[in-house]
């Protein structure tokens, strides 16, 4: 039920707008379990129509995705949301 709530949390970010893990995990109730919210929007389908480029890590927009197989950046999503933002 947890990945259910992440993706309907994530869902409420407006456009032009980005959250971090924790602050969807304590909108959740749930503080400390950024981690599982990291998990829930990896497990996620690209097609859902949910905007997990919206969600960015503590310490900025870069973040490695799965067991650092790849480097994700949501750059350019991002610039496509009228996001600025300087790394």
């Amino acid at each position: 039920m947890f990945f259910k709530d992440v993706y309907e949390a994530v869902k409420e970010i407006p456009e032009g707008r980005v959250a971090t893990y924790g602050a969807i995990a304590e909108y959740l109730n749930s503080p400390g379990s950024s981690l599982v919210v990291g998990w829930a929007l990896h497990a996620n389908k690209e097609d859902s129509g949910i905007p997990c480029h919206r969600v960015v890590n503590k310490k900025g927009i870069k973040y490695w995705v799965g067991l650092r197989k790849y480097f994700w950046d949501p750059s350019d999503m991002l610039k496509n949301s009228q996001i600025s933002f300087h790394i």
